[in-house]
């Protein structure tokens, strides 16, 4: 057990040491898969374990309630009555509804208000009148990014305690950089989820177009595409537009695929965060992003290539194109993608955590 920690949370101001007396028992809303939250709840779990806190899981993994997400927060309310639980915090955003002691739950982002995002009404309707309430009545809202927070204090109504604690990036991809090679194939790599904000089909209808314009390209994906990405994967494919449906990968694999690639290109229209370009900075593999609010910010103004969030495909391709024909253009970002990737650390994540939980907890 440690016996003071001070975090660094980017204001330049100076931390007092946390006691030992500040480490606070919780329990916590185990219930998410491997990736994305999960990887945010395993890093700050292990993290404040190892600042002296006591962490209670609620359940040891998604199983049995992996399908029944809309009434989750019921559910963890009658978990926590059941223990003796004194203080929840959630690495996601399911708040408990119905419990009365101090709760801390952290939200990545609002994206499911966002009928861009969600065209599902009723899925907006549920997290508008049922979840957003509950964020309300917590004790204090974590999040990733000055954007999201800025969506936090819009749609939660109320005055919500928010703190920006930020992501970290696994070590595995900082030990998969390896010495570039160019090569008669322009490698590019899309990595996430197929939801329309996404915008993964301007990605494919890019490659495509780019690869006519003399260098052949291959786009790894993720595996599982809906029925109109396989169509439209079929319609592009041809012999200078090669697609690779990758299975799904542990991180070290993950880390080593994305560092054989020339280029990752993400397309969205917003992010809450935007971890995997942070990746990619990481293991030395230049990234192609939209200029989304607070973009240039995570990414670093001069650590990343940008093109407008609402881009046409014609748009992307020509910017693809443009990299794919000029390694020294291509190159540049990389020494200050790297120097950004270091300042994300899991560590620091886990000590402004910490810290909200010292000021919070019973």
């Amino acid at each position: 057990m440690l016996d003071t920690a001070t975090a660094d949370l980017g204001d330049g101001s100076a931390t007092e040491p946390i006691s030992d007396l500040s480490r606070a028992a919780l329990w916590v809303d185990d219930l998410w898969e491997e990736s994305g939250i999960g990887t945010f709840g395993h890093h700050v779990l292990g993290g404040l374990e190892q600042l002296g806190h006591v962490v209670h899981r609620l359940s040891p993994s998604v199983g049995a309630w992996q399908n029944l997400t809309p009434a989750r927060p019921a559910l963890l309310a009658a978990a926590l009555r059941r223990s003796d639980a004194t203080t929840f915090f959630s690495p996601g955003f399911y708040p408990p509804i119905g419990w009365s002691g101090p709760k801390i739950v952290t939200v990545h982002d609002l994206q499911y208000l966002d009928p861009r995002v969600t065209p599902n009404a009723a899925k907006r309707l549920y997290f508008r009148r049922l979840l957003v309430p509950a964020l309300a009545r917590c004790d204090a809202l974590l999040t990733v990014s000055a954007e999201s927070a800025e969506a936090l204090r819009a749609h939660v109504p109320g005055n919500p305690d928010i703190t920006v604690v930020g992501e970290g990036i696994e070590s595995a991809f900082f030990n998969a950089r390896r010495d570039r090679a160019q090569g008669e194939t322009f490698r590019v790599i899309y990595v996430g989820n197929w939801l329309s904000h996404k915008r993964v089909d301007v990605i494919i209808r890019a490659c495509a177009a780019a690869a006519v314009a003399g260098r052949r390209i291959e786009l790894s994906l993720p595996g599982q595409p809906p029925a109109a990405m396989a169509t439209l994967l079929r319609e592009t494919a041809s012999a200078t537009f090669g697609i690779h449906l990758r299975d799904r990968l542990g991180v070290a694999d993950l880390a080593a695929e994305i560092a054989s690639h020339d280029l990752l290109v993400l397309a969205s229209r917003t992010e809450g965060f935007g971890l995997t370009p942070l990746e990619a900075q990481a293991a030395g593999v230049p990234v192609l992003v939209s200029d989304f609010a607070g973009a240039r910010s995570r990414f670093g103004r001069d650590a990343a290539h940008y093109v407008d969030p609402l881009a046409e495909p014609a748009a992307l391709a020509r910017r693809i194109t443009s990299l794919a024909h000029d390694e020294a253009e291509l190159t540049s970002t990389i020494g200050a993608g790297l120097q950004n990737a270091n300042r994300h650390q899991w560590t620091d994540v886990a000590d402004r955590v910490s810290r909200v939980l010292a000021r919070v907890a019973r």
